[in-house]
């Protein structure tokens, strides 16, 4: 993956599919928002979460966060309401 070289992770699903224990700032962001792009940063690794509320809206911030150009920070990314 050539824009994300240190991506070892990358969970696509819908909300109702997962659980989160521990992890408060995006639990709220999916209570918030119809979707979400989440990036963790660990040492020389990176986890990218695009969740939603339905098929959908999964695949559309999946695209947007692809076709992004910025560079990949941690935290919350994109959200569609």
């Amino acid at each position: 993956m050539e824009p994300y070289p240190k991506l070892n992770g990358l969970l696509i699903m819908r909300y109702d599919q997962i659980h989160f224990d521990g992890d408060k700032e995006l639990q709220e962001a999916m209570a918030k928002h119809r979707g979400v792009v989440a990036v963790r940063l660990e040492e020389e690794h990176m986890t990218a979460f695009v969740l939603g509320r339905d098929n959908a809206t999964v695949a559309e911030l999946g695209k947007k966060w692809w076709e992004c150009k910025e560079k990949v920070r941690e935290g919350l990314i994109y959200w569609v309401d």
